[in-house]
């Protein structure tokens, strides 16, 4: 008899592992005649996005709206729901896209889907917005854009390039430079822009931010000459049925121009929550 041997303290006895093979299935999608493969048990609505096809979601994959359907034209699959298609639907083959799983290779047809058009029409829209208060520029938001003049390096004066811009830029405008900020982006910029320019630049600066009110200034970006004389500012606006867009003249306040564009989420879920459930 062999005398039966224990693993040694701080080791672990080998486990047996056991893989189970998923079988893949080929779907394919029409009229877009589009082949993809995926393992047994995907939705068709998974399917379909891997196959780069946008099907129509507006409950987030709930399988309350029916607005997915699509017809099994070959090929087994498993309907998990059925609650929004009629019997006749069924014997013509119709599935749920977000509740039908691939289980053999498929053959599908995606009816024309219901379009997510623009239809946000210019007169519903104010022409122009007007601010509620009187609009000072450099009480009201914290974009600044100032005109330097640096003065060149030389053998007697080697300061280094943002040294030398925060220097001059104190003693032209008074700001408190010596705090000054930048991001490596802009530092990457600065020495190019300063020698193409001839030391002639106007900075742009975003003095102070809602969590520091007391700065730092920050450089953003760095302008060749006096580019003082205009200003513009984007604000976004994310709503859950439309992106708008306002092009802002933060010199006088004045709202420029407007874009709007629904939100494509909205092929996901008409709602937030059926946009959460979805993701």
């Amino acid at each position: 008899m062999c005398p039966q041997t224990s693993p040694r303290a701080g080791h672990r006895a080998p486990t047996l592992t056991r893989r189970i093979a998923v079988a893949n299935f080929k779907v394919t999608f029409q009229p877009q005649d589009q082949e993809v493969e995926v393992p047994e048990g995907t939705l068709i609505g998974e399917a379909a996005t891997k196959a780069g096809i946008e099907l129509n979601m507006p409950c987030g994959g709930q399988g309350r709206c029916g607005r997915c359907a699509v017809v099994v034209e070959e090929g087994e699959v498993d309907r998990r729901s059925v609650a929004r298609l009629s019997q006749e639907a069924l014997e013509e083959g119709y599935a749920l896209a977000c509740q039908t799983a691939v289980m053999g290779d498929v053959v599908v047809s995606i009816p024309p889907q219901e379009k997510i058009e623009r239809r946000l029409p210019s007169a519903q829209r104010a022409a122009k917005v007007e601010l509620p208060f009187a609009y000072d520029p450099l009480r009201d938001q914290s974009i600044r854009k100032l005109y330097v003049e640096v003065e060149p390096p030389s053998l007697a004066d080697n300061t280094d390039d943002f040294a030398r811009l925060k220097r001059d830029l104190q003693a032209q405008h008074g700001v408190d430079a010596q705090r000054m900020t930048a991001d490596l982006p802009a530092l990457q910029r600065l020495g190019p822009a300063l020698r193409e320019a001839e030391w002639k630049v106007t900075l742009v600066l975003e003095m102070d931010t809602w969590a520091s009110p007391e700065g730092p200034p920050r450089l953003v970006d760095i302008l060749p000459g006096d580019q003082t004389g205009s200003l513009w500012g984007a604000a976004v606006d994310i709503g859950t049925t439309s992106n708008v867009v306002y092009l802002v003249d933060l010199l006088t306040g004045n709202v420029v121009d407007t874009a709007s564009e629904y939100n494509r989420q909205i092929a996901r879920g008409e709602d937030v929550i059926s946009r959460i459930i979805y993701a």
